[in-house]
This record gives structure tokens, C-alpha cells and sequence, in this order.
């Protein structure tokens, strides 16, 4: 009878610990680190193996599924969670949740030895992952590069071409665009390896770096008798249409250069290739002087904004979670995280247009604009947006005039 009340009495003690708030518990422990929102998730560096990364956003705590990840370590529940980030063993875990003893007397610290063993274990797991994820990176943007320089062409008098002004714009001769006829179309297969599911011509656009390097290729399917040129690209397995748009490599603080010149003074932008060129034609049209006007393409809204530092409740848009309990969605808000990458803007401008999709869900669009501007103010420098209308792009209107 003493036995089996000990045990249930440990078993309760263990159940409580398990049950607790891990946002709360996570912010009690001394060492903790600074997280901030994203989405439904709270994130960045992880107390034990970030250690003087501050720029870091490898641990996530998921407060709805009361769950963490470090991606050096590993993740589960908030026992393990105070396990790892408070260097313990199980029991010692529960103690410090729990602010009781456990009911056997059991449970310790662990040693400095084997503290510094688990850091060290640590930080090799890190090293090795990144050390692996550099070496593929490095493996995709050869292989893209071999695409880019060796099996594609130029622009000119392909389907690209075509493609262009059947969307009712120009680009210059030596825009980084080229043509490949047979460009593979990748999904994730059951087996979470790469299945190509479509093949066929498509537009290349070279992503330049933030260090000047290629990086990667944005992709866009083509098919000539569709209304917009675009490829109509369905899944196999569930039948829903995708995206004919594909960016590999990283795109993270790249761009691309749809129209360079030496040391612009102006700069536009936007998050697609047709809206630049779509505002080129109108400009070029219009007999605007353009030699100091740069055209730079951000690829995706969120590398036109970059990372932020804090999320914003949207006004309309709601989630629920697996209790039924319905909150507002947490959207990347207006403050930039000046750590996080995003495209670069060249010292030499003075005066930036960003080209506002209407099409695009105006809250969020709205904020990763803000980003922009506040991330690339400064006293000498006007940035403004334009905005086409609610509902359409810069490439409607402009297909709506040359129709």
C-alpha cells in the first residue's frame, strides 16, 4: 500500500511538470534568451548551444502544441525542454518545474564534467549540421549554375521572348534572363525525396547575392497558349494546381538586376519580374530618362522586407487552434529585424519607388513594405510606393493598355 502510494504520488508529481505552461516555464529559467513572435511560434537563439549567436533563431517554443526544437539538439516536450536548457537530468527537470522535490528524494544536477560533455556534444551536432547544410547549399547553386551557364540560352528569340511580350512587356537585351526547353518541375514524394512531376520550357532568371555571387535561379514554367503564358503544372497525387513559379538556390538576400546601370540614383522595386519590366515598358514609353535607374527585383515579398522584428495581429484574419479556441493570425509586422537578411539597396540611391502588388493580401503586403522603408530610411533618401489599384498588378494594367 506504501508502495503503490509513493508511486502514485511520483507519477502525479511527473503528470504536473508535464502539464505545465512551457512559455512560462521557459521564461523563469535564468539563463533564458530573448525569443520573439513569429506566427503562432516564439523564436530565436537557444539558451545553451547559441551561446554568443544572438542572431540566431534556432530554438522555437510552440506554445498551442506546448512543445520546443532546438535544431542543434532536438525538441519534445517542456520536461525535456528544461532538460536540455537548464542542463539536468529528468527528475531535476520536474523539481524545477514544479518547485517540489519529487516524492522518492531522487533527482540531480548534473556535474560540470558532464555539463561541458553535453556542450560539447552540442556544439559538434551544430558544426556538423551547418557544416552539411554548406555543403548543400554550395552542391545546389553548382548544379544551377551549370543550368544557368551551360544548358540554357539567352532570351532572344526563344519562347522567353515571346513569353514577354505576351504579358505586355520589354526588358533590355542584357536582362539576366535565359531559356531552357526542358526545365524539371520538383515536388516532395512520399518518401520525402524530390519527384519531378512536369518538364518543360521555362524562364530563367539568375539571383544575384548579397555578395555579388550567383545564388540561385527564380523559374518560371511557360506554356504560350495559356492566357498569361504560364504553364498550368497539376499535382499527381492531389489534384490541386501549383505554382508555375519556383525559386532554388537562396534567395534570402538576393535579387535581380532586370535592368542594371553604373551608380544609379534611382531605384525600383518589386517582388515579381513582370511588375519591374511591366513599369520599364511604361517608362521607356512615357521617354523618361532612365540612365541612372535601377531596376532590382526582390524575388518574394519577404526578402523585399526582410525578417521582423516582432509579429502584428492581423485585423481580419483568424486561426484556431486544436482546443477550438480562435485568435487572431500573428503576420510579420511593420519593424524590421535589421539582423535578418533581406535585398540589399546601393548606397548610391537617393530616391526608391516600391512597386505595390494589389493583388496580394493588402495587411501583410502593407507590412513587409513598411519593412522596407524603415530598414532603408535615411535623411538623404525618398522611398515611396506605388500601388495599381485593390485587386490587380502593375502587369494588369499594363496588359489592359497594349491589349
Amino acid at each position: 500500500m506504501i508502495a503503490r502510494s509513493v508511486n502514485s504520488a511520483f507519477e502525479d508529481w511527473k503528470s504536473r511538470a508535464k502539464a505545465a505552461d512551457i512559455l512560462a516555464v521557459f521564461e523563469r529559467l535564468p539563463n533564458r534568451t530573448k525569443l520573439k513572435r513569429a506566427g503562432r511560434e516564439r523564436v530565436g537563439p537557444c539558451p545553451v548551444c547559441s551561446a554568443g549567436k544572438a542572431k540566431s533563431d534556432r530554438f522555437a517554443i510552440k506554445p498551442s502544441e506546448r512543445v520546443f526544437h532546438c535544431r542543434g539538439w532536438g525538441g519534445g516536450d517542456v520536461i525535456r525542454m528544461v532538460e536540455h536548457v537548464a542542463q539536468c537530468d529528468f527528475l531535476a527537470a520536474c523539481e524545477i518545474i514544479t518547485g517540489e522535490a519529487p516524492p522518492k528524494g531522487q533527482g540531480r544536477r548534473l556535474t560540470a564534467q558532464e555539463i561541458a560533455q553535453r556542450d560539447a556534444e552540442a556544439r559538434a551536432a551544430q558544426a556538423a549540421q551547418e557544416a552539411a547544410e554548406a555543403t548543400r547549399i554550395a552542391a545546389e547553386r553548382e548544379r544551377l549554375y551549370r543550368i544557368w551557364r551551360h544548358h540554357s540560352v539567352h532570351w532572344l528569340s526563344t519562347p522567353v521572348e515571346a513569353y514577354l511580350h505576351l504579358r505586355g512587356v520589354r526588358a533590355p537585351d542584357h536582362a539576366p534572363l535565359r531559356f531552357k526547353p526542358d526545365m524539371r518541375f520538383y515536388v516532395q514524394g512520399e518518401d520525402e525525396r524530390p519527384l519531378c512531376i512536369h518538364t518543360g520550357p521555362a524562364m530563367l532568371a539568375a539571383i544575384q547575392g548579397g555578395d555579388g555571387r550567383f545564388a540561385g535561379l527564380h523559374i518560371t514554367w511557360i506554356d504560350l497558349s495559356q492566357a498569361k503564358g504560364q504553364a498550368v503544372i497539376v499535382h499527381p497525387e492531389t489534384g490541386g494546381v501549383l505554382r508555375s513559379k519556383k525559386t532554388r538556390g537562396v534567395k534570402q538576400g538576393g535579387y535581380i538586376d532586370l535592368v542594371r546601370v553604373p551608380h544609379p540614383l534611382q531605384m525600383i522595386t518589386g517582388e515579381g519580374n513582370e511588375t519591374l519590366l511591366s513599369a520599364y515598358a511604361d517608362l521607356i514609353e512615357a521617354g523618361r530618362d532612365l540612365s541612372r535607374t535601377l531596376f532590382r527585383c526582390a524575388v518574394d515579398l519577404g526578402n523585399l522586407g526582410g525578417g521582423s522584428a516582432e509579429s502584428v495581429p492581423h485585423p481580419s484574419e483568424t486561426v484556431m487552434d486544436a482546443r477550438g479556441n480562435v485568435s487572431p493570425l500573428m503576420v510579420a509586422g511593420p519593424v524590421p529585424d535589421l539582423e535578418s537578411p533581406s535585398m540589399p539597396v546601393p548606397d548610391s540611391v537617393t530616391d526608391i519607388v516600391t512597386l505595390i502588388d494589389g493583388d496580394s493580401e493588402p495587411f501583410a503586403t502593407r507590412q513587409a513594405h513598411l519593412r522596407f522603408a524603415r530598414r532603408w530610411a535615411r535623411d538623404d533618401r525618398s522611398i515611396r510606393g506605388a500601388h495599381p489599384g485593390e485587386g490587380k498588378d502593375f502587369n494588369d494594367i499594363r496588359r489592359e493598355r497594349v491589349a
